[in-house]
């Protein structure tokens, strides 16, 4: 489903992004484990596609971590992978939305290895969204960036 939330640049919505390929994901800025892994993944997997379809992609960040995540931070975490990822946040209400809307999840848990002394579990699935605005897969994260590439081409109309 569509969704606006906040990004650097202010508002966003999924409707924004109608004609290209979206790949979404959920994560949360201090992620030491899955989150730097997947957004390798999506890296690599764009890299290996030629420029004029590469370009036909996006990627956006979900932030599910309201309380320590601002845009800017969110911002800053996307571009060292890709300078035209966009990470996007939200209020607690809004963000929930999106999570039930593609059937995600998150929790957040109290580890005392994390210096913030906050965590979160959560799914670590792409969420492939194609040019019309709908969603047509969520690959887990033991997705190989040839895999993610080979899907993603298979959806650009060039």
């Amino acid at each position: 489903g569509d969704f606006t939330l906040s990004s650097i640049d202010g508002e966003v919505s999924l409707t924004d992004f109608r004609g290209k390929v979206v790949v979404l994901y959920f994560g949360f800025v201090n992620c030491t484990q899955v989150c730097p892994i997947s957004m390798g993944i999506i890296q690599q997997a764009l890299a290996k596609m030629p420029a004029a379809e590469a370009e036909q992609v996006q990627t956006l960040m979900i932030s599910v971590d309201v309380d320590n995540d601002n845009v800017a931070l969110v911002d800053q975490y996307v571009k060292r992978f890709q300078q035209n990822f966009i990470g996007l946040t939200g209020t607690l209400d809004a963000i929930n939305h999106v999570i039930d809307e593609y059937g995600s999840y998150y929790s957040p848990t109290e580890l005392k290895e994390i210096d913030q002394g906050r965590a979160y579990r959560h799914s670590s699935r792409f969420y492939v969204i194609d040019q019309r605005g709908e969603l047509v897969d969520a690959m887990r994260h033991s997705t190989t960036p040839n895999e993610l590439s080979a899907r993603l081409r298979s959806l650009i109309l060039i």
